[in-house]
Parts: structure tokens; C-alpha cells; sequence
């Protein structure tokens, strides 16, 4: 969702940030996405990421992602 709203808002420089060492690792392409259930959400958001002119995905650990988890609590309210 959050990628979503950078695209309405025509972010082109963005950082994605999240707490699942497989998922950014994953999108990062270093390591192979092997199940079926990923790999649609995997391949929406490579089309997305054709929207910006950079989009870096980074790790943060899970204790440290309190504000992340607050945040995605009020979007998935809207």
C-alpha cells in the first residue's frame, strides 16, 4: 500500500524499509524467491518499482519498527 500511495503522490526517489530479512533480500534480488505464494507479490512490485527513478529496499529489525507498525496500522484503516 505504502508504494501505492508514493506512486499517487509522484515520489520518484524512495526507500522502502521492513523487518523481513527474506522479503528485502528478496527484492534486493540477492536471494531467489522460491515460493509460489511470493512470487506474485514479488513480480507487482518490480512493475511498481518501474514508477521511480530509484527505489532501495533496506532492513530494519524488527524491534526498531515500532513507527513502521503504527504506521501500517493506520493505513490499513483508510
Amino acid at each position: 500500500m505504502g508504494v501505492q500511495a508514493a506512486i499517487d503522490f509522484n515520489v520518484k526517489l524512495l526507500k522502502v524499509y521492513g523487518d523481513s530479512t527474506l522479503v528485502i533480500h528478496q527484492l534486493r534480488g540477492e536471494w531467489e524467491t522460491r515460493d509460489h505464494k511470493l512470487i506474485p507479490y514479488q513480480a507487482y512490485i518490480k512493475e511498481l518499482a518501474g514508477f521511480f527513478d530509484e527505489i532501495s529496499f533496506h532492513r530494519v529489525p524488527r524491534e526498531e519498527n515500532q513507527m513502521a507498525d503504527a504506521l501500517a496500522t493506520l493505513a490499513s484503516m483508510f
